[in-house]
């Protein structure tokens, strides 16, 4: 027996640490501590007050809640021309990215033929007028009939149309702005030949210019057409306007509705395609300005700040964004007059009771 001991000795030695080493796990004795937030544990009343925190007193204040709309800056409105008859360029205007004025000059057709076409019609209508005229003299001696004088007549008026068609077409033959913009593109030069129907120039208009969005159902009821805005561009400039369109009809794939702020752009200084933010006030609502470090989360994981009552004892209060500072944020859901722990809030949870001492710092 004493030689089987000392053969497995070893195995004894390992068998018994870890039966040991078990029991003492099981014990609960080797813990050092919880892992988990104390803030995210059950609310007690009953622990005594040994901890120490910091409070501030915040009063609630008006502000204005703002509709935040992230978007883009848009031209308010363009336009593409196309040619409506078939030629060849013979002038170009002004060059690509130039600012153009209503009625300038774009391109202008060849109408060489046009001009000849015209010539003939007009020779036409003066040898139909001749004609009409002739028969209404013989029908007034009776020596030409009614019919007779009806068809002369749709003879001058078909001469009349003709050359009057032509006069249209070389009308279309100079394609100008429709208004005061910029011209976008023009892919075309002297030289090309234009069938009808192709893209000659695209001019846009960008004063005033558009900063546009999308915002949610719940947002929509709080836009009205005519209420002024502001827009920040990615560029850091601050623009104002009013708001000018809101959907009366959700999109079909993002179920959301777009909005239009329209806003003064004499300078020129804002092109389309800008990314921007917009802010519409919406509504006057009571809230406290506050650091965003003393936001934190209960057990629930919804946001929240922790103060200390009347009694000494810690109260989680569930609060909403509203706005953003320079330095902090606006939040909603707190009392009126509130003490809020603005040191040692993250070694505290919900009913726990402590010391309270005025902090210097501020909130």
């Amino acid at each position: 027996m004493k030689n089987y001991l000392q053969r497995h000795q070893s195995l004894f030695i390992a068998l018994g640490i870890t039966l040991a080493l078990t029991l003492w796990l099981l014990s609960g004795t080797g813990a050092t501590g919880s892992a988990r937030d104390p803030s995210l544990e059950a609310p007690r009343t009953d622990r005594p007050a040994i901890t120490s925190v910091r409070v501030k007193t915040v009063e609630s204040q008006l502000v204005t809640r703002d509709v935040i709309i992230y978007g883009k800056t848009e031209a308010a409105r363009s336009v593409t021309l196309r040619a409506e008859i078939d030629g060849r360029v013979t002038q170009v205007g002004a060059k690509r990215g130039a600012r153009v004025k209503k009625g300038e000059v774009i391109v202008r057709l060849d109408v060489r033929d046009l001009e000849a076409r015209l010539q003939q019609s007009r020779a036409l209508v003066r040898q139909r007028q001749i004609q009409y005229d002739a028969a209404k003299r013989l029908k007034s001696k009776n020596f030409q009939s009614e019919t007779n004088v009806a068809e002369a007549l749709a003879n001058l008026e078909a001469a009349r149309a003709t050359s009057k068609r032509v006069e249209v077409e070389i009308g279309l033959s100079v394609l100008v702005a429709p208004f005061d913009g910029v011209l976008h593109a023009r892919p075309v030069e002297v030289g090309d030949f234009i069938a009808e129907g192709k893209e000659i120039a695209r001019i846009i208009e960008l004063d005033p210019i558009l900063v546009t969005g999308d915002v949610t159902q719940r947002e929509l009821n709080y836009l009205t057409v005519g209420a002024r805005g502001s827009a920040k561009l990615i560029t850091g400039e601050e623009l104002e306007g009013v708001l000018r369109y809101v959907a009366s009809e959700a999109d079909g794939a993002t179920r959301t509705f777009r909005v239009e702020l329209e806003v003064s752009n004499a300078a020129g200084t804002v092109v389309s395609g800008t990314t921007a933010e917009m802010r519409i006030p919406a509504e006057q609502i009571s809230a406290h300005y506050i650091s965003p470090a003393l936001l934190s989360l209960n057990s629930q994981d919804k946001i929240g700040v922790k103060s200390v009552n009347n009694k000494g004892v810690v109260v989680f209060h569930v609060v909403e964004i509203v706005r953003t500072g320079v330095d902090g944020v606006w939040v909603a859901g707190l009392p009126g007059r509130v003490r809020v722990i603005t040191v040692g809030q993250g070694f505290v949870r919900e009913g726990d009771r402590v010391k309270a001492r005025a902090d210097d710092q501020g909130a």
